[in-house]
């Protein structure tokens, strides 16, 4: 995944994808229905959006924190067009989705970065270095504040009808850096999103919303429904992780935020896998962590785990990364086959 490449960021390739794509959603879009199935569909988004409208803590009774969103699969949507006689609206493909650069392999994408085991294992950097990365009092919204007994976690205050964000002190523009956030899961409601945004991003708005990766300034992914957003006024959303599926993969309390601003790309963690790239083209900006929460009463922690500076990638790292390639996207299924010694089996599969 995180091979040793040139820079694509000069140039991003937009596709037209079609809505019924498998691999994206188009659930921030509106789309007109005929007035038959309007109102059938009115009065199912009523429903939804009383069982989703709780993000503040005080209202949700749907408590298991996955979604319900009226007309949400792409294929609804298109059905409506049809009968209203008329194409689906066609969605461009975001500049941040790893596949809209051609220049890389998929395949890579799924790839284990070594810079990110070698930081795991890396002694933890001292509370003073920790507490110059952490949560920013001064850039957040008003109904979010810093605690002052852990200046790694905050308390977001029980305001309905409202998305509220808060970014880190310390911006990226270049290095290979990792953060730890802890969210735990009773506590993210319909929207609970993570990334990464410029100074420009906004940090409030009214009602519950993924805020973050709305507009071209942030990247941001929805733990709560598993989808990624940029610029999603405008361009599709899409599921993440790639290889689950959305109503099946629960993102646990504690997982690792991943940024190569050398290579351009952000991806995630857990303790047990490693979740792939989510967004890439992110080259020749300044990113700072930040989160979106809606849930009363939560609190978030971020950690910082430490950076790498650029450097060029092992032989031997280089050679391990075009072995799982030729294996295709499930090397792990065929390198137990391999009549090779049982250490350079570990290898391969980031074990040793």
């Amino acid at each position: 995944m995180m091979g040793a490449r040139q820079s694509t960021t000069s140039h991003h390739d937009t596709f037209q994808v079609s809505p019924s794509s498998d691999a994206c959603s188009t659930s921030s879009s509106t789309y007109a229905r005929p007035a038959a199935a309007a109102h059938s569909a009115g009065n199912n988004s009523s429903s939804s959006s009383s069982n989703a409208g709780g993000g503040d803590g005080y209202h949700r009774s749907n408590s298991s924190g996955s979604s319900t969103r009226p007309v949400a699969a792409t294929r609804e949507r298109k059905s409506y067009a049809v009968a209203a006689g008329r194409s689906a609206p066609m969605r461009s493909l975001s500049p941040a989705h790893p596949s809209a650069v051609l220049q890389m392999s998929g395949m890579d994408d799924f790839l284990r970065p070594d810079r990110f085991d070698r930081i795991m294992q890396m002694t933890k950097p001292d509370q003073f270095i920790q507490e110059q990365h952490s949560w920013n009092p001064e850039d957040r919204s008003l109904n979010i504040f810093v605690k002052d007994e852990d200046k790694f976690t905050f308390h977001r205050h029980p305001v309905a009808q409202s998305t509220d964000c808060i970014r880190g002190k310390m911006g990226y523009s270049r290095g290979f850096h990792v953060w730890q956030i802890e969210w735990p899961e009773r506590q993210r409601g319909t929207h609970a999103v993570v990334g990464v945004a410029t100074k420009n991003a906004p940090l409030h708005a009214a009602g519950y919303t993924a805020l973050i990766g709305t507009t071209d300034e942030s990247y941001g992914w929805d733990i709560t429904r598993r989808e990624c957003h940029h610029d999603s006024k405008h361009t599709m959303t899409w599921r993440y992780p790639f290889s689950n599926s959305r109503d099946v993969y629960n993102v646990p309390d504690k997982f690792y935020c991943i940024l190569d601003m050398d290579e351009g790309y952000m991806a995630f963690a857990t303790d047990d896998e490693f979740l792939g790239v989510a967004f890439r083209n992110l080259k020749g900006k300044t990113l700072y962590p930040i989160v979106a929460a809606v849930w009363g009463h939560c609190e978030i922690s971020m950690r910082y785990l430490g950076s790498l500076e650029p450097e060029p990638l092992s032989l031997s790292e280089l050679c391990r990364r075009r072995v799982r390639i030729e294996m295709g996207a499930q090397p792990e299924d065929h390198i137990e086959q391999l009549m090779i010694p049982p250490i350079l089996k570990r290898y391969l599969m980031y074990q040793y």
